[in-house]
């Protein structure tokens, strides 16, 4: 900040769809995505890629045993907080299939 004081920063959340719409409207000039964009004429550049686990307690895995087969792990209940699913799509693809 001090190298360019004309640079003003407004951090804001928003999910991807969201961000890369404000982004192509010229709203945002940047944003930090969670999968790759699905408009086109977007430049990316990958900044991380993330490792996600499947966590429950000691007691629901003992009930569910989770890991023995996968018919109880696709059986069990799971939980997504993302409406696009890019970041649980991934991990339960690599993991199941």
């Amino acid at each position: 900040m001090g190298r360019y004081p004309e640079l003003v920063i407004d951090v804001t959340y928003g999910g991807p769809s969201e961000l890369e719409t404000t982004l192509r409207e010229g709203t945002l000039d940047l944003a930090v995505l969670v999968r790759d964009p699905e408009l086109p004429g977007l430049e990316t550049r990958v900044l991380h890629r993330e490792r996600f686990l499947a966590v429950a307690s000691r007691e629901h895995i003992a009930r569910a045993r989770v890991g023995t087969d996968l018919a109880n792990a696709l059986s069990m209940r799971w939980i997504a907080f993302d409406e696009d699913l890019p970041m649980q799509l991934r991990w339960w693809r690599a993991t199941f299939g």
